[in-house]
């Protein structure tokens, strides 16, 4: 049915947009809707020579996903979510089982390696960043990602052992984690040590060295330059060679008690200067609390939202929300056409138009993750 697709047990949805020089060999393959595999319809696809091979037991490609020109996939059970991205020039090689859930983003020059890997939603993989190296293959390697985690450039996970990464955790710019630290021979009295290696929900680890055999409690921040070799404590600001705790106990319970708008104070400042560069200067008459954008665009920030609310701040549609506690149901905020960002639920709820999604993107940038 496809030239370059070498299947027995093939599933193939709508509108599937294959390249030239792509070859794909697998026992099964079940591929979704809209999904793009080596394309040439890409404006920079000029630039990208070669095709993709992919060489796997299964292959399962959800919905909307896009696997970039010069590409190399191999391995047993390969598995991505809806709207996953491979860019240009990618290798993975996962000999068992690989599954990457929804909105992943693994950028160009990427490498991801091993034996049985889980990543879960809008995993963020940036250029020349490394999962894999020494012993990857073996047994023990393993690695479990919890959702919006990120990995910045040339940063790399050594997975010789297992690793397990909570929700949220941001490794930074040139961060290591190693589960294994071996070099000079044993034989001579060297020290060698192989471990497995736990990170915490919300964690931070920027420009950092996380060495085998560590626990890193939830919600911790590890200093740029840091050298981790023994477990550290929740909720805790880490730094040094070796690093020690600097502080302990914080950022525990969010601060209920400062109102939102100054909790977002130095965004907000941001914010109103993007989204004017973006959609204009206040070009309408219209009163109430906020900032105006454009001829149609405002932006509120309140403590709650509900019908009354709704009455008293003149809302039209357009106007987009950030609140702590939202009151109106979804259909309400859908009929009403206005977008609701409850930060307290994670949710983002009603239009997904332009001005909404640049809020989104810059309160990710001060670390709000949406869902």
């Amino acid at each position: 049915m496809y030239p370059g697709i070498e299947c027995k047990d093939i599933e193939i949805g709508e509108n599937f947009d294959l390249g030239p020089g792509v070859s794909i060999k697998a026992k099964q393959v079940r591929i979704g809707d809209n999904v793009s595999i080596g394309s040439l319809s890409s404006d920079e696809a000029f630039r990208h020579p070669g095709g993709v091979q992919i060489n796997v037991d299964s292959l399962e490609i959800g919905d909307s996903s896009n696997i970039s020109r010069s590409v190399l996939i191999k391995g047993g059970s390969i598995s991505f979510g809806m709207k996953v991205t491979i860019r240009e020039y990618s290798t993975i090689n996962v000999r068992q089982k690989l599954y990457l859930d929804d909105l992943c983003y693994i950028s160009p020059y990427c490498r991801v390696n091993g034996r049985d890997i889980k990543i879960g939603k809008n995993f963020r993989m940036l250029t020349w960043a490394n999962i894999g190296g020494g012993s990857c293959f073996e047994v023990q390697s393993k690695l479990r990602m919890g959702d919006n985690c990120h990995l910045g450039e040339f940063a790399q996970i050594n997975t010789a052992d297992s690793i397990q990464i909570g929700h949220e955790v941001g490794i930074g710019i040139r961060s290591s984690v190693f589960t294994h630290g071996a070099y000079q021979s044993v034989i001579k009295g060297y020290p060698v040590e192989f471990g497995p290696v736990q990170i915490g929900s919300y964690c931070w680890l920027p420009h950092a060295y996380v060495l085998p055999n560590v626990n890193i409690g939830e919600g911790t921040v590890v200093a740029a330059g840091s050298v981790v070799n023994k477990s550290l404590p929740p909720y805790s600001l880490a730094g040094g060679v070796p690093a020690k705790v600097i502080r302990s106990d914080i950022y525990k319970n969010p601060p209920s008690d400062i109102p939102l708008r100054d909790l977002l104070g130095g965004l907000l400042v941001r914010l109103d200067q993007i989204l004017k560069d973006s959609f204009g200067e206040k070009e309408t008459s219209r009163g109430g609390a906020g900032y105006f954008h454009g001829s149609d665009h405002r932006l509120v920030v309140c403590e709650s939202l509900d019908s009354e609310d709704i009455k008293k701040l003149n809302v039209q549609p357009n106007d987009t929300f950030i609140v702590r506690k939202n009151d109106l149901s979804k259909d309400e905020i859908e009929e009403i056409g206005i977008t609701v960002i409850d930060v307290t639920n994670l949710l983002v709820i009603g239009q997904t138009n332009e001005y909404a999604r640049r809020v989104t993107n810059q309160l990710r940038r001060y670390g709000v993750r949406l869902r």
